[in-house]
């Protein structure tokens, strides 16, 4: 009886330990832009359309770059920030810091459901379905 609870302990160990092995290293194009589908501020318009074609370089040295084919003025910004950070993931979250000061720039909760892969945005209402490409 003992040795039985322990395979299931150790079971149940392995299960979990596995769970978290999700592996964020790669390339992940955007798919589609969930949320939000409208604005109002043309900016922010701006940011979006240039995201809705965008790609997430998540490189192994903790690297990370956002390529668009669509580059418009106000995803500049967002990929030049990005250009200063690294990221780390963990707990099912990309957190984007400042290369030189160290402060937390952003945070990106990833969920995977019927194969398809989101990236929310904390603090805003950004929902991005993404794509695996490597």
């Amino acid at each position: 009886m003992r040795k039985l609870l322990i395979l299931i302990f150790l079971t149940l160990i392995c299960g979990a330990v596995n769970a978290q092995e999700f592996n964020i290293v790669g390339k992940w194009e955007v798919k589609e832009v969930i949320s939000p589908k409208t604005v109002e501020n043309e900016n922010m318009q701006n940011m979006m359309n240039g995201l809705s074609e965008s790609t997430f370089h998540l490189n192994k040295d903790q690297t990370i770059k956002i390529t668009s084919t669509n580059p418009t003025q106000g995803l500049r910004y967002f990929t030049m920030m990005a250009d200063d950070a690294v990221w780390n993931f963990k707990d099912n979250t990309i957190t984007l810091v400042d290369k030189k000061t160290k402060g937390l720039m952003m945070k990106i909760f990833v969920a995977t459901k019927d194969d398809k892969t989101k990236f929310t945005f904390y603090e805003s209402n950004l929902i991005l379905e993404v794509v695996r490409k490597d």
